[in-house]
């Protein structure tokens, strides 16, 4: 991992302006708190509680933690234990501190790993979520296969997606239809609901990174701005297409 990427949570992390765009973008639906850098409204917090139906204490993953903002609040609200894995150091870093701001120090902890390899012990955990990121993995078989490697029995995978393309890397392994897709690959009691308004989500924060660059490079290393500059001009053409957008949600099969 290269030192910019190893550095570049931090640094947008660290940005007054950065933050603000977002409620900029979003207004009331930004949960500010959580932080998100991914299309978490407080309505997606509300229906990832309602999906993953978390008991007192139970095992709770965030694959693709980041700065660990939404597992945070879930892990605050229903009283679970979490476990939040990112592939990024300083992602990690700041999970962990915020953590310990939370008051969550004892019931959250925050580790370098990956989709397919989250160091968990098997049928350790009771529920895995993973917001706008669990579709980057590689090998989508292997971290479906790790995935259910590390569930409990019926435990609950809550993650969201969009409708794959046909010319999409994910497409051989799931199709077209995630629910088939899912089954074929050890999953059942599949839920899949439609998030309406998620690509204009994006392109209004897009937006605001493009309209914001000067300010942005004062304030942030060139490097985190050409990334989110590429990442905006990349981003705005994909979200004029018309695939939804999905909260998933399954539970591990059993014998």
């Amino acid at each position: 991992m290269s030192k910019h990427q190893s550095s570049f949570h931090a640094d947008r992390y660290g940005s007054p302006l950065f933050a603000s765009l977002w409620t900029e973008a979003w207004g009331e639906q930004y949960p500010a708190e959580v932080a998100p850098f991914s299309s978490c409204t407080y309505q997606l917090l509300q229906q990832l509680e309602q999906q993953l139906k978390l008991k007192e204490n139970s095992v709770l993953v965030d694959l693709g933690c980041g700065a660990g903002g939404v597992g945070l609040w879930l892990a605050r609200k229903n009283t679970v234990q979490l476990i939040g894995i990112d592939r990024c150091d300083d992602a990690v870093e700041i999970a962990t501190s915020r953590a310990i701001e939370w008051g969550l120090s004892k019931r959250a902890a925050f580790s370098v790993g990956d989709f397919c390899n989250t160091g968990l012990a098997s049928a350790s955990v009771d529920a895995v979520f993973s917001i706008d990121a669990f579709t980057a993995a590689e090998d989508i078989k292997g971290a479906l296969a790790e995935v259910r490697r590390i569930l409990k029995p019926r435990g609950r995978f809550v993650f969201t997606a969009r409708q794959l393309g046909v010319t999409g890397r994910h497409f051989p392994a799931i199709g077209q239809n995630w629910g088939s897709g899912l089954e074929r690959l050890g999953f059942d009691d599949i839920d899949i609901i439609k998030r309406p308004n998620v690509s204009e989500l994006w392109k209004s924060v897009y937006d605001q990174w493009l309209k914001h660059e000067t300010e942005l490079r004062r304030e942030l290393c060139r490097e985190t701005v050409d990334a989110l500059v590429e990442e905006a001009n990349q981003g705005i053409p994909m979200m004029n297409d018309d695939r939804p957008w999905y909260l998933i949600r399954a539970a591990l099969q059993t014998e």
